[in-house]
């Protein structure tokens, strides 16, 4: 009996120890993937998932359930219409081809343009071919440009009894005033940015605060349109730069994927052409003979009118007794 218990004691010591590294050994379970917040399932309708993206657009301030139960509502008609052989009709399944077409070109013309901005935007450009293009384009880069009179006063109330007393037709002191320009808006000074609007006519002033300084801003003379510095226009001719590359660079990558991708069968475009001819020369005929018809039945009914009436019977003579 004592070897019975001791052989025991020895086999579940063992089985512990195996159970133990096999714990060890046990592979880490796998981290859970996040799930993309667009696929949740949200409803099944039979065999078919409705996620968050099948919704589509919602406000924030939209009833969302009511939302879902119009989209459920709407797969469960469709599905019914189908089974019921609904969408083979010949109109029906016209317009089904109709919205599926006019879907598929705003999404590849979306994804053409995702494309477009991709290498826009990818492209690395050097100063020297900004001012390269720059010198070359230089009628492009235009802009207003103001040059002004700046006079800085000790306090703001010094600064509006200056502007009172000098009245609409008064002009700031030469002798008294900074001159500032001709510059474009990019190179104004920053506050000036909001009133450059009401400074159009030489005499146009306005009062702000400068810098710190009170000060009397006025027009001495506005350009509409006059160059821009390179420093001004490099933002607009970057943008200019790219967009003119990145049209070539997308239209020669097409070309040569073109090359590589496309077959056209020729024979089955050139049958099509034919019958489209056909169907059209076919309804240009009766509609040929439609009008042919209407004129004339125009013309037998003003016939008809234009007929003289008969003239009426002479009645005949009495009869006389001998």
């Amino acid at each position: 009996m004592q070897g019975i218990g001791a052989g025991s004691a020895w086999l579940g010591g063992l089985l512990a120890v195996v159970l133990l590294a096999c714990e060890k050994q046990a592979p880490p379970e796998p981290a859970a993937q996040e799930v993309d917040p667009r696929l949740v399932v949200l409803a099944r309708v039979g065999d078919e998932v409705v996620t968050v993206e099948d919704l589509g657009f919602v406000p924030v301030t939209a009833n969302l359930t009511g939302k879902l139960e119009t989209l459920v509502m709407r797969k469960l008609a469709a599905e019914e219409a189908r089974r019921r052989g609904l969408a083979e009709e010949p109109k029906t399944r016209e317009k089904i081809a109709q919205f599926r077409h006019s879907a598929l070109m705003w999404e590849e013309g979306l994804l053409r343009n995702a494309l477009y901005n991709s290498i826009r935007l990818g492209m690395t450009l050097s100063e020297a071919e900004q001012r390269a293009h720059f010198e070359a384009n230089r009628s492009s880069y235009t802009a207003p440009h103001w040059k002004l009179r700046v006079q800085r006063f000790a306090s703001e109330a010094d600064a509006r009894a200056a502007a009172e007393k000098l009245g609409p037709a008064g002009r700031l002191d030469p002798a008294q005033a900074e001159s500032l320009g001709p510059l474009s808006a990019h190179d104004l000074p920053l506050p000036l940015l909001p009133v450059l609007a009401l400074l159009k006519q030489p005499g146009d002033r306005q009062l702000l605060d400068l810098d710190g300084a009170w000060s009397l801003v006025e027009v001495e003379e506005y350009l509409p349109s006059a160059p821009l510095s390179f420093e001004a226009a490099r933002d607009k001719l970057d943008q200019d730069l790219r967009a003119g590359r990145a049209e070539t660079v997308l239209n020669e990558e097409l070309a040569r994927l073109r090359s590589e991708q496309v077959t056209i069968d020729q024979a089955a475009l050139t049958k099509l052409e034919q019958e489209r001819a056909e169907r059209r020369d076919k309804r240009m005929e009766e509609r040929a003979a439609a009008i042919a018809a209407r004129r004339a039945r125009r013309a037998q009914a003003a016939a008809g009118d234009a007929a003289p009436e008969p003239a009426p019977a002479e009645a005949a003579p009495a009869e006389t007794t001998p």
